[in-house]
């Protein structure tokens, strides 16, 4: 293995738990394709709340798996080979997806906020209607929090945001509504703000641009959004709406609707209208919200967490096999200082090596 695939490592083998989690997601939504929307959107939720906490999970939870790779020996790879400027140009690269994908994500928000300086309020006598049905569908659906109403003078589709102070944004011909129109759009976007919507969609986003790379998850995405106006769109209908008058009038506000902003949680957007409809008119369809003492509520979040544990928990340890043994095979350097290292016919530097000659034989001379 070259140094350039060592010094990936972390990120591919991330990636492959990033693949692991989605894939998973699509088993268990499929698995709970008959369960109500707000159950499957709880299932994408947790996948991509997932993918952001699997890197410190990682860290914090570590088990490693050593996996010997036969003639690789990291010591001497990382001996022998320059510094490899590729996991450099990886990480520019990957932040520069991530960048354009937080980009994105906030001017569709800057073009919310152009709207909220445009904004105003409703005329007396609409104000009070749409705040009387408000209020009601506020208390049904115990949201304690005060709900702003403003209008812009353009056809845009009905959209919320604010998080502790939230916001429904209505177009300019919200005044001339009907009785039913009016309850309709506001029972929607009340759900939104009930189910805290705002935060399954900032998770999404924040999962996007960590794994911007990964095709499964502009996918999982795309689920996460569908599943979230379906789940809506049941709380519409189990407050009593008739399917076919609501998928009408959902139907004629996307039709009129000139301006949208996928920051916002908007009420009609074209891209996912079709399967929307045929969810609203199917009578099979199981609705309700999710209720954490519901069987599927707990399998999928369990499901959830108990895979991601898992997850966090390997690593992978690359190691030689044979770089023990090549370290054992080695010559062994002798220093000067060890006896074996002298040789008779050498000399240490600065020292004369000693005389082993035998010595000579004195001449005695003959007397006699």
């Amino acid at each position: 293995m070259s140094p350039f695939a060592s010094d990936l490592w972390p990120f591919l083998l991330f990636a492959a738990k990033a693949t692991v989690v989605l894939l998973a997601a699509w088993g268990l939504a499929f698995f709970l394709r008959r369960a109500s929307s707000a159950v499957r959107h709880l299932v994408w939720v947790g996948a991509l709340a997932s993918l952001l906490v699997l890197p410190l999970a990682s860290a914090l939870l570590p088990v490693e798996l050593q996996l010997e790779v036969p003639g690789f020996s990291p010591g001497a790879a990382s001996r022998s080979a320059p510094p490899a400027n590729g996991p450099r140009w990886f990480v520019l690269g990957w932040g520069v997806g991530a960048s354009a994908v937080l980009l994105s994500w906030g001017l569709a928000w800057g073009s919310v906020f152009r709207l909220r300086r445009r904004a105003r309020t409703l005329d007396g006598a609409a104000l009070a209607l749409f705040e009387t049905d408000l209020e009601r569908l506020a208390t049904e659906r115990r949201v304690r929090r005060a709900i702003t109403l403003w209008v812009v003078d353009e056809e845009v589709v009905p959209l919320t945001w604010g998080l502790f102070r939230p916001v429904i944004l209505l177009p300019a011909s919200a005044s001339e509504w009907s009785a039913e129109r009016r309850r309709l759009v506001l029972a929607h976007e009340v759900a939104h703000i009930a189910r805290w919507d705002l935060v399954s969609q900032t998770l999404a986003q924040l999962a996007l641009a960590l794994v911007w790379f990964h095709p499964l998850a502009w996918l999982a995405v795309r689920r996460e959004v569908a599943e979230r106006e379906r789940a809506c769109d049941d709380l519409v209908l189990a407050g009593g709406a008739l399917p076919s008058r609501y998928a009408s009038e959902l139907l004629a506000m996307a039709q009129r609707a000139t301006r949208r902003s996928w920051a916002a949680t908007a009420m009609a957007r074209p891209t996912e209208l079709e399967g929307r409809l045929l969810s609203i008119l199917a009578p099979e369809q199981a609705r309700g919200s999710v209720r954490l003492r519901s069987f599927r509520s707990l399998l999928a979040l369990v499901a959830v967490c108990a895979l991601v544990v898992t997850l966090a928990r390997f690593q992978l340890l690359v190691r030689g096999a044979e770089s023990e043994t090549t370290e054992a095979r080695a010559p062994r350097t002798l220093s000067a200082d060890s006896p074996d290292s002298i040789d008779s016919s050498d000399s240490i530097e600065g020292v004369d090596p000693p005389d082993l000659a035998p010595p000579e034989t004195p001449l005695v001379s003959d007397s006699s």
